[in-house]
């Protein structure tokens, strides 16, 4: 032979004894084998006392595998295959095992009868063990999946499912197989779905982390489920977004105990607001009838030994308790007709401006006593516009006392009229703003909305100031009814800004 068939010969050993590979060459007919010495050395054998039979190899082959491993190279040797592979174990010393796969090569004669194996014997132990190791890891993730009380899936680019474990039947009421290729958001129900579909999209467009994600799912009963959504984007080997992983976790029970807590916190500030009403209301009450009923006495027991200056000063006493007693029934008897819708209103065109003079004639004695100054702004603006004068004028009377109760002698008050608008689903609306600045004791910042709730008085007046928490209560009913705006703002010199806006058009029939 040529040298170059040496060279070729010596390349293969080295690329065999590289790859921990042996050859083998098997008789078929007679049932003979022969090995390298590479093969001797992967099943740990002695050539010596190897005998090359069919059954000293056979002897090697784990006793749980020669059957499958028997059954596979007959029907190789049986069939028209020309190319065979048998994976089996094999013991080796200190009673280890061993993997060996075998790649054969059938030669058959002209009858297609196979009567010789050329083949590889390959150590292929560390391949079986780490694919065991991932077997098991897959096995001992699949369980903890399978058993943890939240729904994990996973979805592709197109937000659609394309893994969801079995918990979605405890949640949800599903089998997995009917969710797979639904939609994301197909267990939301419509009415939500429109709202969170935008926002849900926009984390999927931007690949970013989904944290804390609230939402109500569809349960197969029927009935309502909360979930809490946490997720994060899933990229493929070569970095490509392939769609997102997360855990769904039902949160319905602790939404339904923020309910109650929310619920019974409400309630537990509406009694206490309901108490303190009541306890104003009786002062408030009581405090009138008893001038009433003790000027009254006094002019009977006096009436005929009295001079006439006397009586007349029992009169008018009785007279200013009669009308605060009727002004606070009339609080209550308009919040009454507010509840129940029978409150008439009398819309016409109007001159707001006419209507904060008119108001500030009537607290003309309480601006002077404690020489108060009015500064009002002059309009730039038409300040006509269709609304009930005598509601709005009670709006504007409420800002204008309250302003003056809680105002230092000698203080400044500011009323300014102004063209403003008002937004709504059906667009923008034109409208009136009048708004009055106050420099007096101020409202805290977490209470600008509440104190337009019934019987709800600031925590800087409720203690000391008297009234019954209905006037701005009130005055929000009032402007509701206009389909106005009103609110409260603090000061940022102190002391606080009360506005209401009122379009200049309304639909109320006069």
């Amino acid at each position: 032979m040529n040298s170059s068939f040496y060279i070729n010969k010596n390349k293969l050993q080295i690329a065999l004894d590289a790859a921990n590979a042996g050859t083998f060459s098997y008789d078929v007919i007679n049932k003979k084998t022969w090995w390298d010495k590479q093969s001797f050395a992967l099943f740990s054998v002695i050539p010596e006392t190897f005998d090359n039979s069919y059954e000293s190899w056979r002897k090697l082959v784990n006793l749980e595998d020669i059957a499958s491993v028997e059954n596979r190279l007959n029907k190789a040797l049986n069939s028209k295959e020309n190319f065979f592979e048998l994976v089996y174990r094999i013991q080796i010393e200190n009673n280890k095992t061993r993997w060996i796969n075998v790649k054969g090569h059938i030669i058959r004669n002209k009858h297609h009868k196979a009567v010789w194996i050329d083949g590889l014997h390959l150590n292929i132990t560390k391949t079986k063990e780490l694919e065991n190791k991932l077997l098991e890891s897959e096995a001992r993730f699949r369980s903890i999946i399978e058993n943890t009380p939240d729904l994990i899936w996973e979805t592709n680019t197109k937000n659609q499912y394309t893994y969801v474990s079995p918990y979605i039947n405890v949640l949800l009421g599903y089998e997995p197989k009917e969710i797979l290729g639904q939609s994301f958001f197909s267990l939301i129900p419509k009415n939500e779905r429109i709202h969170l579909q935008t926002i849900l999209e926009n984390f999927f467009k931007q690949q970013v982390s989904i944290s804390a994600f609230e939402s109500i799912n569809q349960h197969k009963d029927g009935g309502s489920v909360h979930i809490e959504t946490n997720a994060s984007p899933i990229f493929d080997i070569d970095n490509n977004f392939a769609g997102y992983r997360g855990v769904h976790r039902n949160i319905t029970e602790q939404k339904l105990s923020k309910q109650l807590k929310l619920e019974k916190e409400s309630a537990e500030i509406a009694n206490t607001s309901k108490s303190e009403f009541l306890a104003n209301m009786s002062h408030e009450l009581r405090t009138p009838m008893h001038a009433i009923l003790s000027f009254s006495s006094m002019g009977i027991k006096k009436g005929h030994s009295a001079p006439i200056d006397k009586l007349i000063s029992y009169f008018e006493k009785i007279n200013i308790s009669g009308e605060r007693l009727l002004s606070l029934l009339n609080d209550l008897l308009d919040l009454s007709k507010l509840e129940s819708g029978k409150l008439e209103f009398n819309i016409i065109r109007y001159d707001l401006n006419i209507s904060l003079q008119q108001a500030i004639a009537e607290q003309k004695n309480l601006l002077n006593n404690k020489q108060i100054t009015l500064s009002v702004i002059p309009p730039e603006c038409s300040t006509e516009a269709y609304f009930d004068n005598v509601k709005i004028a009670q709006v504007i009377t409420n800002f204008l006392s309250n302003a003056i109760k809680f105002s230092e002698q000698n203080a400044v008050i500011k009323a300014e009229i102004k063209a403003d608008e008002l937004f709504s689903d059906l667009g923008t609306t034109p409208a009136l703003r009048l708004s009055l600045t106050d420099n007096g004791i101020g409202i805290p910042s977490d209470e600008l909305e509440c104190i337009f709730d019934k019987f709800i008085q600031s925590s800087k007046t409720k203690t000391n100031a008297g009234g019954t928490g209905l006037g701005l209560a009130i005055c929000k009913e009032f402007i509701d009814a206009h389909h106005g705006r009103i609110w409260a703002e603090v000061n940022p010199e102190g002391g606080a800004i009360f506005n209401f806006v009122i379009p200049l058009e309304q639909p109320l029939k006069t």
